[in-house]
């Protein structure tokens, strides 16, 4: 999936979407905008409030969704 897919996908606030990364699966649970997203990977969870803060954070062994985005599994 491209980055500008995946950033269009979250602002849609439509579902939840589940991916896998290096094997650990993930969740990004876009609730309500410039509210709460909930991104987790693995055991590890965070609350943002945009979808640039989600596609920003480097939760991801110190890279962010942008920079891992075309090697996610996305379910």
């Amino acid at each position: 999936m491209e980055k500008q897919e995946l950033h269009d996908l979250i602002s849609s606030f439509t579902k939840d979407i589940e991916f896998q990364y290096n094997g650990v699966n993930g969740l990004i649970m876009p609730l309500a905008q410039n509210e709460n997203i909930t991104l987790c990977y693995g055991d590890d969870d965070v609350v943002l409030k945009t979808t640039d803060e989600v596609m920003q954070h480097p939760m991801f062994d110190g890279k962010s969704l942008n920079e891992i985005c075309e090697f996610v599994s996305f379910m």
